[in-house]
């Protein structure tokens, strides 16, 4: 596949993804892993063929209309997403993102999500829950107790600069203490 093909897929996988994630979903699409598995590369999509990428494999399934995107995790067919290929129009991105980005409880802004993909390994924080997950399978999981620890996550396994503001550590606080570790 073309380079320039191969990119524009990718693309066109990524704006499925995104905006099918509100639809309902089949018992058996239904996401099973609570780990992150962004795809690192583009897929062809066609069903039924497994298709390797820097992590783990991938592979759609055909199911109604539809498709679920699988990733093989520890030896097993895991379902992510569900998507059909139905036109999506800009309003739904519009009010769908304007929701998760406003909405008083929503986890975007209540919380802290972020993930990384690197060589060998993914990262993944969601809130005071920090996890390393290794191409072997193995996952290393902790829980952050204290906002240096979680500025440092964020710096550095995330790679991500933080402002220098004065409400950030007292945000993270209240972060921080809305999720126990137990």
């Amino acid at each position: 596949m073309a380079t320039a093909s191969a990119a524009k897929l990718q693309a066109i996988v990524a704006t499925l993804v995104v905006s099918t994630r509100a639809k309902a979903m089949s018992a058996s699409a239904a996401p099973r892993t609570k780990a992150s598995f962004t795809l690192t590369a583009p897929l062809e999509l066609a069903a039924g063929i497994e298709q390797a990428t820097p992590h783990e494999p991938h592979r759609f399934v055909a199911e109604g209309e539809g498709f679920v995107l699988q990733a093989r995790i520890a030896g097993e067919w895991q379902a992510l997403y569900a998507f059909d290929l139905h036109e999506q129009v800009q309003a739904d991105y519009e009010v769908s993102n304007w929701y998760l980005a406003n909405f008083p409880q929503s986890q975007f802004v209540t919380g802290i999500i972020a993930a990384r993909a690197d060589v060998g390994e993914r990262h993944a924080l969601r809130n005071t829950r920090y996890a390393i997950h290794h191409a072997s399978g193995e996952t290393e999981r902790r829980f952050l107790g204290t906002v240096a620890e979680v500025k440092a996550v964020l710096r550095e396994a995330m790679r991500i600069p933080l402002p220098e503001h004065p409400d950030l550590d007292a945000r993270i606080q209240s972060m921080i203490a809305a999720n126990p570790s137990s």
